[in-house]
C-alpha cells in the first residue's frame, strides 16, 4: 500500500489553492471544484465541500480540527521572514524541539494548520 497524500475539502477552493500555491511556492491550474498542488513527495488536492457532499456523499461533520499538514524545509528562519511578509497567519515563532528539529506553525484560510519543519542537522 503506498500513501498518495491529503485532500483538503473547502467551502473556497480558489482562495484555499491560490493560499497554498504562494505558500509552497507552486504554480497550479486552479479549478473550482478540485485543484492539484504539485508537491515532491505525497500530493495534496483540495476540493469543494458542495462536490464533497453532492458527488461522494460525504458527511462532513466530524473530523475538523485533529491533523497538520507538515512540509520539510530547507531553513525555516527563512520561511518565517517569507510567510511574514506574505501576511500569513503565524501561530508560533520558529523554535527548536527537543528532539533537535526546527519548526513553526501557522495556519491556511480555512484555519488549518501547517507546520514547516527543518531536521536536525
Amino acid at each position: 500500500m503506498k500513501f498518495q497524500g491529503i485532500c483538503l475539502i473547502t467551502g473556497d477552493v480558489v482562495a484555499l489553492a491560490r493560499f497554498y500555491d504562494r505558500i509552497l511556492q507552486t504554480s497550479s491550474v486552479i479549478d473550482p471544484v478540485h485543484t492539484d498542488i504539485a508537491t515532491s513527495g505525497a500530493g495534496l488536492a483540495i476540493y469543494s465541500r458542495e462536490a464533497a457532499r453532492e458527488d461522494m456523499a460525504l458527511c462532513l461533520d466530524a473530523g475538523a480540527g485533529n491533523m497538520t499538514l507538515t512540509f520539510v524545509v530547507e531553513d525555516v528562519d527563512a520561511e518565517h521572514l517569507r510567510l511574514q511578509a506574505l501576511g500569513v497567519q503565524l501561530l508560533n515563532e520558529p523554535v527548536t524541539r527537543p528532539w533537535g528539529a526546527r519548526s513553526l506553525q501557522f495556519a491556511d484560510p480555512d484555519g488549518n494548520v501547517i507546520s514547516f519543519t527543518q531536521p536536525s542537522r
